[in-house]
C-alpha cells in the first residue's frame, strides 16, 4: 500500500552505546519506526517502554515475517510518505 518506515537493527552491547541509542530512539518521535533488538543484549522489552513505533527482538537474525507483521501495524498516515 506504499507505506515507508524505518528499520533500526540494534546489535551492538555496549552500556553507554544502549543507553544513547535508547534516549535517540525516545526523542525521535516516530511512529514509523521498528526496532529489531537482538536478545543477545542485555535489555529487555521494559527498556523499550516510551520508544514509538514497533519493537521485536530476534535471535540470529532478523525474520522478514517479523518486520511484516510490525509494518502491518503501521497506520498509513503515520508514516507521512508513502509510495505510488
Amino acid at each position: 500500500d506504499g507505506r515507508i518506515a524505518l528499520l533500526e537493527i540494534m546489535g551492538y552491547w555496549r552500556p553507554e552505546y544502549l543507553r544513547r541509542k535508547l534516549e535517540k530512539l525516545r526523542q525521535a518521535h516516530r511512529k514509523d519506526l521498528l526496532v529489531a533488538v537482538s536478545s543477545n543484549l542485555n535489555v529487555s522489552e521494559d527498556d523499550f517502554k516510551n520508544v514509538p513505533g514497533g519493537v521485536f527482538f530476534f535471535r540470529n537474525k532478523v525474520q522478514p515475517k517479523d518486520v511484516i507483521h510490525l509494518l502491518d501495524q503501521i497506520e498509513p498516515h503515520a508514516t507521512g510518505q508513502t509510495i505510488k
